[in-house]
């Protein structure tokens, strides 16, 4: 009987390291795997012929610049989009600040082109924005969606270079509407 209660003891004390892998782990995995993903990535393409890619920059009050990265007027069925922007030269390691994401914690949007059900995760197109110092950075874009059967994936790498100078943009009020989605994970 003593060794059956020690067994059981010994049993207990090893599961209790066991536990299971929490929602927010999950996704910092996710989001490890996608910086890795598109800091080893070697080619680039400066658009989509699938949708459309631009980027835009803003002075802050502080001096820092805001970069935005903006996603929309989609050719085809993209579900389930994942969108990661990363200043080129960090990587993850090394990364002392989130990215901006969308889609890699917590839900992800679809967009259909003319067709926009946000209660149904349907946008019209989807923005990242983030922040640095300089006033020009040169932007790795992963773009995956997934068909409209969510069976097929695809994925593409886009490089922009966006400058303060060439066109300082002046976000309005009005910019984050029912139409667009803004995330910064």
């Amino acid at each position: 009987m003593r060794k059956f209660l020690i067994a059981l003891t010994v049993c207990a004390v090893m599961l209790c390291g066991c536990r299971k892998q929490s929602q927010e782990d999950k996704y910092s995995i996710n989001y490890e795997a996608y910086c890795r993903t598109l800091t080893e990535a070697t080619k680039f393409v400066p658009m989509s012929r699938y949708y459309s890619v631009s980027g835009a920059m803003s002075q802050m009050p502080d001096g820092t610049y805001r970069y935005y990265v903006f996603v929309d007027n989609p050719r085809i069925a993209m579900t389930d989009i994942v969108v990661l922007a990363v200043e080129s030269g960090t990587e993850y390691a090394a990364g002392s600040k989130m990215m901006p994401s969308s889609g890699i914690f917590g839900d992800a949007y679809s967009m259909i082109p003319y067709q926009i059900n946000k209660e149904n995760g349907y946008v019209k197109g989807i923005m990242l924005n983030g922040e640095c110092s300089d006033d020009h950075v040169l932007l790795h874009v992963l773009v995956e969606w997934k068909d409209r059967s969510r069976k097929n994936a695809r994925r593409e790498f886009i490089e922009l270079s966006l400058n303060y100078e060439d066109d300082p943009y002046q976000p309005d009020d009005e910019e984050s509407s029912e139409d667009t989605e803004s995330e910064e994970d």
